[in-house]
């Protein structure tokens, strides 16, 4: 059972994080962008038919101010970094808590280096990612104690823990949020 568990974590840890020079340079016009976002972000869908962003989706980011709105109907680079935030933030936030979390990042005077975050972000994916393993190898071994246990508690189990997990990690997050995002000005004085 181990071996399968483990098999469908390396499906899910199967995807190719979309490098920051693999973001076009140039602006792209929103068809673009969603062909962009669809065909790199494809493999966090869960089933064929999921979709990853549309065009109604973006504009709605843009007027909840998730999203600096384009200029001439072109998405910068930057628009799609944040977009590729979105996209994540999305699968467990609500919009608010979004729009308080990158609220930094658009309300500043000074120049944001999105790049350079977006950078940061792709080094605690890849280490989140490589933690994951080693947790869920450690609680296949709490689980299998005691022997007697039949598959399907198991699987039971591990369903359950997966999801106190996520539910303590979110809870953490909204926590982060409400303490040091939300209704704060984050503009330097």
């Amino acid at each position: 059972m181990n071996n399968e568990i483990l098999e469908l974590a390396k499906q899910v840890l199967n995807y190719s994080a979309i490098q920051n020079h693999e973001i076009p340079d140039i602006d792209l016009y929103m068809d673009q962008v969603t062909s962009f976002m669809d065909n790199k972000l494809k493999a966090f869908k869960r089933t064929e038919g999921d979709i990853v962003l549309t065009k109604t989706m973006i504009n709605n980011y843009t007027k909840n101010k998730l999203l600096t709105p384009p200029v001439k109907k072109k998405y910068s680079k930057d628009n799609l970094i944040m977009l590729i935030f979105i996209y994540h933030l999305k699968q467990t936030l609500s919009i608010g808590d979004i729009g308080d979390l990158l609220s930094f990042m658009l309300n500043t005077d000074e120049n944001m280096d999105i790049e350079k975050l977006y950078d940061k972000f792709l080094r605690l994916q890849k280490s989140s990612s490589d933690s994951f393993i080693k947790d869920l190898k450690e609680k296949l071994n709490f689980i299998d104690e005691p022997k007697n246990n039949t598959e399907n508690e198991k699987f039971f189990l591990l369903a359950i823990d997966l999801i106190l997990s996520a539910n303590m990690q979110k809870r953490m997050a909204e926590k982060l949020i409400d303490s040091y995002f939300k209704n704060v000005d984050h503009k330097k004085k």
